[in-house]
């Protein structure tokens, strides 16, 4: 495993870094596409549609996390906890 540069630890359980870590994700990837994208068009960088579609994306991460999986939980019937798929292992937390 490659170390981090910066190592900031905070009072938050596991749940809320792994929300968090998924809202910073989604950030950095519509923050890179919109420069990429910007770059090559011509077009605003930081554009007011932009905002405003990337801040709803990041709201929806954020009711996904902390309504909707906790609402509902999926699992197998089967029980079968050997299960290798590709999801990080991190995200069946329970």
């Amino acid at each position: 495993m490659i170390d981090s540069f910066f190592n900031v630890q905070l009072g938050v359980s596991n749940y809320e870094i792994i929300a968090m870590n998924d809202f910073f994700r989604m950030f950095v990837l519509q923050f890179f596409s919109q420069f990429m994208y910007s770059q090559m068009n011509n077009v605003e960088f930081l554009s007011p549609e932009f905002i405003e579609n990337t801040s709803y994306i990041l709201l929806s991460i954020l009711v996904y996390w902390f309504v909707f999986n906790r609402t509902v939980y999926f699992s197998s019937k089967d029980g079968d906890e050997n299960y290798m798929s590709n999801l990080p292992q991190y995200l069946r937390i329970r």
